[in-house]
């Protein structure tokens, strides 16, 4: 019964892994979201400078100068832009790399099973129907309630158990 539910109930949530990605990647991504954040920071600067544009007080041009100045800082930590073509760099030597170590004969498997991460397709679990009284059961709820249905019918109960559930019925009725 355990290898039955094991081969058919799926157990726990799988780590989506993209074969390309890279330590080098990661960084050129969190450069991407600095540059994202000075963006953020310039756009703020430049509706700081057309209100004080606008009003002329003394209490806008310095939030306005302030903004600048906070832009000026971030701009200096991280300058350098991000390139999609490091992705496809990164995708392109990957699979070189394992285009030139397979074996035509023997890896079709495993060739399917690459491309489908290089497509960042996940890869769904086998599942088996069951046949139970000449009906074919596919889903999970089926499977589960066939189980609990069949087993629990064939196990005896404890007599602890029966004794509560005749109080139970005795103080229902």
């Amino acid at each position: 019964m355990i290898r039955c539910a094991k081969k058919n109930i799926p157990r726990g949530k799988t780590k989506h892994y993209r074969v390309f990605w890279s330590e080098h990647l990661k960084e050129l991504k969190r450069k991407r979201d600095t540059l994202e954040h000075l963006k953020e920071l310039k756009r703020k600067r430049d509706t700081l400078r057309n209100t004080a544009d606008q009003t002329g007080r003394t209490e806008d041009v310095q939030a306005w100068r302030w903004q600048d100045a906070l832009r000026k800082t971030a701009d200096q930590t991280g300058r350098t832009a991000w390139r999609w073509q490091a992705i496809l760099q990164a995708k392109r030597t990957s699979f070189n790399e394992f285009v030139s170590t397979t074996n035509y004969q023997s890896d079709s498997q495993r060739t399917f099973k690459f491309l489908g991460y290089l497509q960042n397709n996940r890869e769904r679990p086998k599942k088996e129907p069951i046949r139970f009284n000449n009906k074919l059961l596919n889903t999970d709820s089926e499977i589960a309630n066939c189980f609990a249905s069949f087993y629990s019918h064939r196990q005896k109960k404890n007599t602890f158990v029966i004794k509560s559930s005749i109080g139970i019925k005795i103080q229902v009725w």
